[in-house]
């Protein structure tokens, strides 16, 4: 519904020229930052299973710990024989709360028994190493108490929003390499929106060229509108067609950088932007939009 509303359509079919998970990725990352409603969903979910596992004053989790973990924390509950569809819902998040969760420690009453350290449990807990560490330290004095709370947040309150977050990357849509490459020389310049999201579209090759109309299926005979070469895919549009050098020759920007054109348009957008100072790049940008503009004005 979403990918619809986006590309405009209505009654009719309309293309939708980049994938959905690919508008769902951060904008620094190359989306556009929509939500995907599955990780949402259970980043919710997450909100009210961290409700249940540390809130033990509220009704929610009196009830559900009588009927499904009277003898256990919620986080080792198990689904039990008759659950609830709500039971269900909870346990389903489970995994992404615990993924969040940490230990703070105050006076690590949780790892003693009997004025001494819980072997089993940290030995359960903590890497080998770590554990032995532990099990060295001299028990400290303090009146603060051990608690869980939620790593993602500097306060460790649980948010929807780190919520999501890991779980997207829990459901592996973002790689390290990905977020090492980020987009923000495109969001970052002082150009119009419109500008923008042209330019987006531009490195993920999801302009309405004839090239691209035909790889999907549309039958066409015309080329470019502008000089009517059989072929029209988006380094003609921007740098071959007679029309495009004369711009970029009054453009007077440097030709060596705007022409080195190897057939991806994200490598050429992010070549000019390392080479050209930042108001040459959003000249660049201004030309590379307003030559698509007049291309569409010339079909429509």
């Amino acid at each position: 519904m979403f990918a619809n509303f986006f590309w405009h359509s209505g009654s009719e079919a309309k293309i939708h020229w980049i994938a959905w998970r690919k508008l769902c990725k951060p904008k620094v990352e190359g989306g556009l930052g929509f939500r995907r409603l599955r990780e949402f969903n259970e980043a919710l979910l997450a909100k009210q299973a961290w409700r249940v596992a540390l809130s033990p004053d509220t009704l929610l989790h009196a009830v559900l710990k009588q009927k499904y973990f009277p003898n256990s924390m919620f986080c080792d509950a198990n689904l039990s024989h008759t659950p609830s569809f709500t039971w269900r819902s909870l346990l389903r998040s489970r995994e992404l709360l615990v993924a969040g969760l940490r230990w703070r420690v105050g006076d690590v009453a949780q790892l003693i028994t009997e004025n001494k350290w819980n072997e089993e449990l940290i030995l359960a807990e903590f890497e080998t190493c770590d554990a032995n560490c532990i099990l060295s330290i001299k028990l400290p004095e303090s009146n603060l108490k051990d608690e869980l709370v939620w790593h993602y947040e500097k306060r460790g309150r649980f948010s929807v929003r780190s919520a999501y977050l890991l779980s997207c990357e829990l459901a592996h849509e973002s790689s390290s390499a990905e977020k090492s490459r980020s987009w923000s020389f495109i969001w970052k310049a002082c150009v119009p929106l419109n500008a923008q999201l042209f330019t987006w579209r531009l490195c993920n090759n999801g302009l309405a060229t004839t090239a691209n109309l035909q790889r999907r299926g549309v039958a066409l005979t015309e080329g470019c509108p502008l000089c009517d070469t059989i072929e029209e895919d988006i380094k003609h549009v921007m740098l071959l067609c007679p029309l495009a050098r004369q711009v970029w020759a009054l453009a007077n920007l440097q030709w060596g950088v705007i022409s080195r054109y190897t057939g991806d348009s994200e490598d050429w957008v992010r070549g000019s932007f390392h080479s050209l100072d930042n108001r040459e790049f959003e000249f660049f940008l201004l030309v590379c939009w307003s030559l698509w503009q007049h291309r569409n004005f010339k079909i429509f």
